[in-house]
């Protein structure tokens, strides 16, 4: 079942709104910062506020494309084995959005994105170190 219009514009305007946002990621942050170099305001909040607004945007999503009870008990009636598969990588997340916003504090904003960037060529290796399978072109 393909989504309606209507869904499909919000998805369309929430992926380019993300996009934006992470590309302006490093400009905005050498932006904020003070003359000495640090930042008034704490680098894990601003991790926190930007993952509650993405919570809060995917909750809108599926209430939008489920509505509200039947999103309810979708996120309710989730084994915990689910939410686990989740969980574990969602911190492992958050701890590396934790540490870019603090290269940022020490890094120009071309340097920080090269770095970001190796991160794609560093997890195909490792994936191919601990799962012993090889990725094919595509994947690469």
């Amino acid at each position: 079942m393909s989504p309606s219009p209507a869904v499909l514009a919000i998805q369309i305007i929430l992926f380019s709104l993300g996009a934006l946002c992470y590309a302006l990621l490093g400009i905005l942050s050498q932006l904020s910062k003070s003359v000495d170099g640090s930042y008034a305001y704490s680098l894990p909040t601003v991790v926190l506020t930007a993952e509650a607004v993405k919570l809060i945007l995917s909750w809108a999503q599926l209430i939008a494309e489920r509505g509200a009870m039947t999103a309810w008990r979708a996120v309710m009636h989730s084994p915990l084995s689910k939410w686990l598969a989740f969980a574990v990588p969602s911190m492992l997340y958050s701890l590396n959005n934790n540490l870019d916003m603090l290269n940022n504090q020490h890094m120009d904003p071309a340097t920080e994105q090269v770095l970001v960037q190796c991160k794609i060529l560093t997890t195909g290796i490792v994936w191919w170190l601990v799962f012993r399978q090889p990725l094919g072109a595509r994947k690469w």
